[in-house]
């Protein structure tokens, strides 16, 4: 899911990732690498190049109505505290 950090006109995109339940990242250390990993392909594609900020959750919120559609307002606060902490 890619949602808007920080207030309009100087907003920030940050990137969460779902891993399957399997390949969840059992420590700090297997968390770093999937973030850079993130990064890396990120960094291939120009539509995502400039993203600097990448997050790892077991669970995105989703529309009850719409099982998939990401419910990216409550995400909001998730993002504003990842760019708060960098």
């Amino acid at each position: 899911a890619l949602v808007a950090a920080g207030d309009k006109g100087s907003q920030v995109p940050v990137m969460f990732a779902q891993p399957w339940p399997e390949k969840m990242p059992q420590s700090d250390a297997e968390r770093a690498a999937l973030i850079e990993e993130l990064k890396s392909l990120a960094a291939k594609h120009w539509q995502t190049d400039g993203i600097e900020h990448f997050a790892i959750e077991e669970r995105l919120p989703v529309d009850i109505r719409h099982n998939s559609k990401i419910f990216r307002e409550r995400m909001r606060p998730m993002a504003n505290r990842i760019v708060a902490s960098v």
